[in-house]
């Protein structure tokens, strides 16, 4: 998701992008919390999508309402099963994101971080 936003916002090809190791440092800085902070922003929204998908299937209890078709009850429990292993994944990859752009900010201001 993060190359089809990156080619929508520059009109890029997103095999091309590459950074120079003689770029400057800020350079480097930005693009690394450019791409961290999109990474936790997708994380974010995807994070809600699947808490509202879960929200609505328990609200409108649609197991029961489905209980005379065994097969779309199936696909809802999987689906159920599934939604929770991925809030889980957001939740990770959007605390290790957050985490990632602090402690790039503290060495960019040269502030010693320490675990």
């Amino acid at each position: 998701m993060f190359w089809i936003i990156y080619k929508f916002i520059n009109n890029v090809d997103p095999t091309s992008l590459s950074l120079n190791i003689n770029a400057e440092a800020l350079f480097n800085y930005v693009f690394s919390i450019f791409t961290l902070a999109l990474i936790a922003f997708t994380s974010l929204c995807s994070f809600l999508y699947y808490i509202i998908s879960l929200y609505l299937i328990n609200k409108y209890n649609i197991e029961e309402k489905f209980n005379n078709y065994p097969r779309i009850v199936r696909i809802i429990k999987w689906s159920i099963k599934i939604n929770t292993f991925w809030v889980f994944f957001e939740l990770f990859l959007l605390f290790f994101s957050i985490t990632g752009i602090i402690i790039f900010s503290f060495m960019m201001l040269d502030i010693p971080f320490k675990l």
